[in-house]
C-alpha cells in the first residue's frame, strides 16, 4: 500500500538536503541590503576632539563650548532622581546645504560605564535667539556659510551616571565616522 519507488525516495531526500541551502540563499539575498544599510547607519570610526578644539563634520566646524551637569528645575517634566546634563556646541557653518548634509544628525551623551543617552525631549527650555535646540533645528535656520550658531542639547541622566563623560555627534552624510568630544574636567565653560 505504501510502496514508494526508489526514484521518489531519492527525490524526497534530495529536496530535503536542498532546502537548508535554499533558505540560506534566500535570507542572504533579501538581507544583504538591510545589512549594508544597518552598517552605514552605525557610528564605527570615532574622531576624538580634545577639549576646546574644533573639528569638521557635515559641512561645519564643531566645538564643544560648554558642558555641565546640574539639578533640574522642579516640576518641569524631569523624572524624580534624575539630573540634567547640558551641552552647548559652537558650530561654524562652511556649507550652504546644511539641511541636506545634517540629515540624520544625532547627538548622544556617554558615561564611564558605556551607557548612552539621547537628548531629552519633554523638558521645556528657554533658548536664546542665537541658539537652537538640536542640530536639526539649527540646520533649518538658514545659516549662510561663515555664520555661527550655538546648538544646545539637554540630557536627562540618572544620579548614578559617572564621569568621565563623552559626547558624540554624527550625521548620515559622514557615517560611519563621527566626532567624540571629551569635556574638560569640572571647572565651567571652555575658553572662547
Amino acid at each position: 500500500m505504501n510502496d514508494v519507488s526508489p526514484d521518489e525516495r531519492r527525490w524526497r531526500r534530495r529536496s530535503l538536503w536542498l532546502l537548508p541551502p535554499l533558505l540560506l540563499l534566500t535570507l542572504f539575498w533579501n538581507g544583504r541590503e538591510n545589512a549594508a544599510r544597518w552598517l552605514e547607519e552605525r557610528e564605527l570610526r570615532p574622531r576624538d576632539v580634545a577639549a576646546g578644539a574644533q573639528a569638521p563634520l557635515g559641512g561645519a566646524q564643531w566645538r564643544l563650548h560648554e558642558f555641565n551637569t546640574l539639578e533640574p528645575p522642579a516640576k518641569r517634566g524631569w523624572l524624580p532622581g534624575s539630573r540634567a546634563a547640558l551641552a552647548v556646541f559652537k558650530v561654524h557653518a562652511e556649507s550652504p546645504d546644511l539641511p541636506t548634509r545634517w540629515r540624520g544628525c544625532r547627538i548622544a551623551l556617554h558615561d564611564a560605564r558605556g551607557r548612552t543617552w539621547l537628548p531629552a525631549v519633554d523638558p521645556v527650555l528657554r533658548i536664546p535667539p542665537t541658539a537652537a535646540r538640536g542640530c536639526v533645528a539649527a540646520a533649518h535656520r538658514g545659516l549662510a556659510p561663515g555664520s555661527s550658531i550655538d546648538v544646545i542639547e539637554v540630557f536627562m541622566v540618572p544620579r548614578d551616571a559617572v564621569p568621565p563623560w563623552s559626547l558624540s555627534v554624527s550625521m548620515e552624510s559622514d557615517r560611519p565616522d563621527y566626532l567624540r568630544f571629551t569635556p574638560q574636567a569640572a571647572g565651567g565653560p571652555e575658553p572662547r
